[in-house]
């Protein structure tokens, strides 16, 4: 076991308090950004989103090149984990957050753990 010293605990905390405050302030704005679109629509638009920021990084640090050298099935893979771990579990997400309140919501997106590991057993 390794020793922690009084100031990576407290540093500790205070980035989980951080990252707490974060998701809430996430769960408050998609419920919201939500509200009056399709979810599958608005999942899809902060995918792309995403993908044009990414994109942008990469053209930033001028590593375009290394795009090109992936292989189709590597193209493939990236693809499949995109959509499957990508945008499946959002657009799941974000139906949910249409027909609960945010902090409904957020409860049981914070709790999944307990129900994925009883559903598992």
């Amino acid at each position: 076991m390794q020793n922690f010293s009084k100031s990576n605990f407290k540093k500790g905390v205070s980035l989980t308090f951080a990252t707490a405050l974060i998701s809430g302030f996430s769960i408050w704005l998609n419920a919201y950004g939500v509200t009056g679109i399709n979810p599958g629509m608005f999942a899809g638009l902060k995918n792309l989103g995403v993908s044009l920021v990414l994109l942008a990084v990469i053209l930033l640090f001028r590593q375009l090149h290394e795009l090109r050298t992936l292989s189709r099935g590597s193209w493939l893979t990236l693809i499949s984990i995109g959509l499957i771990g990508g945008s499946t579990p959002f657009i799941l997400f974000f139906n949910g957050l249409v027909m609960t309140t945010a902090a409904r919501a957020g409860f049981i997106q914070k709790t999944m753990f307990i129900y994925v590991a009883l559903f598992a057993a």
